[in-house]
């Protein structure tokens, strides 16, 4: 591809995802202006903490704000390139975690990880664990909406097997630069989970029929968009 062609596609590509953004800010302050409006009288108590907190900042999110804006990862977040393959990653506890081909520069990969720590925040309803639900030694861990596989990454070493479930051509080559040496215990699963088995989904029921006869404890993430109720109608 021409040079001069491919440099112009690259720029358009980058506006049209910085309107994106403009226009869900849009809407999120029309929506915040629509919630303070709805309870400008309100008089419960219990709500005037959260109301105080919407009337101090511009934008609403599901995440705690206040957690947002004073969110500091403990070490700064360094992106490498891999020379190999052209697929930038940072390091976690010694181990590279590699990002899709649509993460092309390092503030984008910096933004995103610290996005999923923030996620992960024990008071953010994101959250996927607390302090007794959580993935213990032994078990065998289905990360259903892996994406990068964070969840997973961090379990590894607890996990006797991890399943990850990703239909993302882009997510399943960084998923496989990622757990490359843990090819003996992790299995990639390009299938949808939903409440039918096809050639692009299985059900959670047919594939789990190994662990109904093993003795192993299976622990289930599932993080699909509002699809889980499909994926557990079966079960």
């Amino acid at each position: 591809m021409n040079y001069i062609i491919k440099t112009y596609l690259i720029k358009i590509k980058k506006i049209l995802k910085i309107r994106t953004r403009i226009r869900t800010k849009i809407k999120l302050f029309k929506l915040r202006k629509t919630i303070l409006k709805e309870y400008k009288n309100n008089n419960d108590e219990s709500l005037k903490p959260t109301l105080k907190t919407i009337k101090k900042h511009l934008f609403l999110s599901f995440i705690p704000i206040e957690y947002q804006y004073g969110f500091k990862p403990k070490n700064k977040i360094k992106v490498f390139k891999d020379k190999y393959n052209g697929l930038l990653y940072i390091i976690e506890n010694n181990k590279r975690l590699y990002f899709s081909r649509h993460y092309d520069t390092k503030i984008s990969v910096k933004n995103y990880y610290r996005w999923i720590f923030i996620e992960q925040y024990q008071n953010s309803p994101h959250c996927y664990t607390d302090k007794t639900f959580k993935v213990n030694k032994g078990d065998v861990l289905y990360d259903i909406g892996a994406a990068e596989g964070i969840f997973a990454f961090q379990n590894i070493e607890l996990s006797k097997h991890v399943y990850l479930f990703e239909c993302d051509d882009h997510w399943i080559e960084a998923l496989k630069c990622t757990f490359k040496d843990y090819e003996h215990k992790v299995t990639i699963v390009p299938k949808f989970v939903g409440d039918k088995t096809d050639t692009n989904s299985i059900t959670l029921d047919e594939f789990s029929e190994g662990i109904k006869k093993s003795n192993d404890t299976a622990f289930i993430k599932m993080d699909i968009e509002g699809n889980e109720v499909f994926a557990i109608k079966n079960c």
